[in-house]
């Protein structure tokens, strides 16, 4: 029978909604379910099946297991983007040396482990002064101009884990720039709700709160994947224990994480989690 919705009322009624549609369905032509959808209800997340026919027992789908996935509670996950989902250590230290930061390799290696291993200046709370962060933003622009040039690989492999977990929310924080963080993320196919690069806040804890915010969920329902002792120091106080999830392939390294955070919440290995 024919279903009518006042969509100006539903739509914004609409928090979370998947939508699993069968390319073969001979009532319902895919494409154009996959527009009316997707007008109506534009974040709407699609499953698209090839063989499931209509959902009826006459079409012959008598199962449909996947439906027990979604009944599953969301999963929200956040995830730093340099030496997380990006490795950018190299390209971080050739990029100082370029712009005159730094005047060897082992400078370079030494002010970018610094910068990890230490609580950030511009937390949530600096006492930043105006021509500070003036100068933050100067250096920030050389850097760019300087890293967006580097060839930077994502873990893919890392990438294709996070893609097999069902009922997840993804989003991204960084303090990277936003240009370099959109060139390489591109071609990821993660489909975060946000990300939110240096740009947006100079904090951690801002961004993660705004992704919350937006998403309508508690902060303590969040997960948060960095690589650093640095998001430790900023984000321990904010993140529930055991949903701050150390990256041992990133900046900082899988022994400096251990001493900071529980042994049991460090990663050595993309497909733990």
């Amino acid at each position: 029978g024919q279903v009518s919705l006042d969509w100006d009322i539903f739509s914004p009624l609409v928090r979370q909604c998947t939508v699993m549609l069968s390319t073969d369905d001979p009532y319902i032509p895919y494409n154009d379910a996959v527009k009316y959808f997707k007008k109506y209800i534009p974040d709407c997340q699609l499953e698209t099946f090839i063989d499931k026919g209509h959902f009826n027992i006459a079409s012959g789908c008598l199962e449909l297991p996947e439906m027990f996935d979604y009944l599953k509670p969301t999963r929200y996950l956040i995830f730093d983007y340099d030496g997380v989902l990006a490795d950018t250590f190299a390209a971080v230290c050739e990029s100082r040396i370029e712009m005159g930061d730094s005047t060897s390799p082992e400078e370079a290696i030494a002010k970018t482990l610094d910068y990890a291993n230490k609580k950030p200046y511009h937390a949530k709370g600096h006492n930043l002064t105006d021509e500070e962060i003036k100068k933050m933003h100067t250096w920030m622009d050389a850097y760019t101009q300087v890293i967006i040039h580097k060839n930077i690989q994502l873990f893919d492999d890392f990438i294709e884990e996070i893609k097999k977990i069902p009922c997840c929310k993804i989003a991204i924080v960084s303090s990277n720039a936003r240009f370099v963080i959109e060139k390489f993320l591109a071609w990821s196919w993660l489909s975060p709700t946000h990300i939110l690069w240096f740009e947006s806040d100079y904090s951690k804890e801002e961004k993660i709160e705004q992704i919350c915010r937006d998403r309508g969920c508690d902060i303590s329902d969040a997960y948060y994947f960095g690589d650093s002792q640095s998001d430790v120091y900023e984000l321990q106080d904010m993140i529930t224990p055991g949903k701050l999830i150390g990256c041992g392939w990133g900046f900082s390294g899988y022994d400096a994480l251990c001493e900071v955070m529980p042994k049991g919440c460090v990663m050595k290995e993309f497909d733990e989690i």
